[in-house]
């Protein structure tokens, strides 16, 4: 494998990884503001976060709470478990070139 495409591999590696960090980090901070809030009103915070995101999924019935669209709907390619699992096949093809700790951790990441 060429040096090019390990750096570029490594690379959006951490991207997908800082990615699925901040969106949790935001996704908190709304669940948090939205707590003691009517379900209406938050309904309504939780739609503009969706459409925050660079790719807005669908607010709709689809996906019955919007936690779950953010978080762990495979379908939203800027879901965390979306983004975890890109930054796994990314550290999958350099696996030889990563430490054995860094690829466990990942892996650790990927299955829970």
């Amino acid at each position: 494998m060429t040096l090019s495409r390990v750096a570029d591999s490594l690379y959006w590696m951490s991207r997908y990884l800082e990615r699925a960090e901040h969106i949790a980090r935001v996704v908190n901070v709304n669940l948090n503001l939205t707590l003691d809030r009517a379900p209406a009103d938050a309904a309504r915070h939780w739609g503009r976060l969706l459409g925050s995101l660079p790719a807005p999924p669908a607010f709709s019935v689809r996906v019955p709470d919007p936690l779950d669209d953010a978080a762990i709907d495979l379908a939203n390619r800027e879901s965390i478990a979306a983004c975890v699992g890109a930054a796994r096949e990314n550290a999958r093809q350099v696996r030889e070139e990563i430490s054995s700790e860094m690829w466990e951790k990942l892996n650790r990441v990927f299955l829970a």
